[in-house]
Order: structure tokens, then sequence, then C-alpha cells
């Protein structure tokens, strides 16, 4: 998981474990925070919630750092990763992405269920982040 060395970085403890049991070892205390992407959260705590009843998804206090999402394309394949880069360029421009993200079954929840403008954000740092993705980010970020 990248974000294990992001939260070293940054001076966090990590617990390492998997990802289908990682709720359960926040609700049995071996650690305090189990951070998860915005879109993610809210979906993901609802199929988390009945394994784990005392986890809970803070309403208030966000810890934001820069980590993007990768796509890994076959290298015999380049038509394929310029397509969809193309189709998420445009996605991204027209504002479709933003609109699939809030109507998908698995993301909507999080942009209903949490208000951004009450979240304080705790702001992390990623230095190992490279320069072509820091770009990218810069450009086509949903929330920086």
């Amino acid at each position: 998981w990248p974000d294990s060395a992001i939260l070293i970085e940054n001076g966090f403890s990590v617990a390492d474990g998997r990802y289908k049991t990682l709720h359960r070892m926040l609700d049995a205390r071996r650690f305090d925070l189990y951070p998860r992407a915005y879109w993610q959260i809210i979906g993901e705590w609802n199929w988390m919630k009945d394994q784990a009843p005392g986890i809970v998804v803070s309403p208030d206090v966000a810890l934001y750092y820069p980590q993007p999402i990768y796509f890994f394309f076959s290298p015999h394949h380049p038509e394929l990763r310029d397509a969809i880069q193309t189709g998420l360029e445009r996605a991204y421009s027209n504002g479709m992405l933003f609109d699939l993200l809030k109507s998908h079954p698995d993301t909507a929840p999080s942009f209903g269920g949490i208000k951004l403008n009450n979240v304080r954000v705790i702001r992390g740092m990623n230095n190992k982040l490279p320069d072509r993705s820091r770009h990218a980010m810069s450009e086509y970020g949903l929330f920086d």
C-alpha cells in the first residue's frame, strides 16, 4: 500500500494488514485511523460497519496528502492507453468525470454524505511524488 510510506513520512505509526481486514483491526483498536479517499469512504464504510460496528467516519476532520490514482497498461497496447487518456481528459474537461463520481453507486454516498465545507483538513506531504504526477494532479485534481 503506497500510502503507508506517505503516512510514515508524515509522522504516523503504521500497522500493516490486508485490505479486507483493516476495518476489523480498527474496530479492535489495533490502530486509531484508517484513511480512505473522500470518494470511497462512505461506500466502504457501508459494508465495513456490520463487521466493525465501533468504527465511524469523521464528518468534520480529514487528512489530505497528494496521492494520484494510476492506470497501468501493457506496453503492447499503446492505443488502449491513448484512448483511455483521451476519454478521461474529455470527461474531466466537460464535467462528466465529476458527475460520474457523484452518481456512481460506489462513490455517490461520499459526495452526498460528507459536506466538504464543514471539514477541517489536516494537510500532509508526499515528497516522493514524481514531478509528472504532481503536474497531472495540479491540472486534473478534483479537490486541490
